[in-house]
């Protein structure tokens, strides 16, 4: 069960923060997790919103697991491939079938 962690972890339900009294002007409903993919040495986790990416993608981050180390890039879907830009320069483009695509809930 430990190589879920990544994934349940930005999955979680927004519903806790109301749960505790606290108050937001921000619906992170549906869940922030679209999918993930994962190895030995990393985690990709593909998030539902955009933030600052360009309009057409995705935040994306990808996760070392050797390492508390984080690299933040933006995603996208084309020609059967999730292509993710990074902020650090590098480029990947990965098989749709490599993620485990989540549920839309709460949708």
């Amino acid at each position: 069960m430990i190589e879920f962690i990544p994934a349940l972890f930005f999955a979680g339900s927004a519903s806790g923060q109301a749960d505790q009294g606290r108050t937001s002007d921000i619906d992170a409903k549906p869940y922030v997790a679209q999918a993930y993919a994962q190895n030995p040495i990393q985690a990709i986790l593909l998030q539902r919103m955009q933030a600052t990416c360009p309009e057409q993608t995705k935040r994306a981050v990808m996760i070392d697991r050797r390492a508390p180390i984080a690299w933040f890039g933006c995603w996208r879907e084309r020609g059967g491939k999730v292509e993710i830009a990074f902020e650090d320069g590098d480029f990947m483009a990965l098989e749709h079938d490599t993620f485990v695509w989540l549920p839309e809930i709460g949708v």
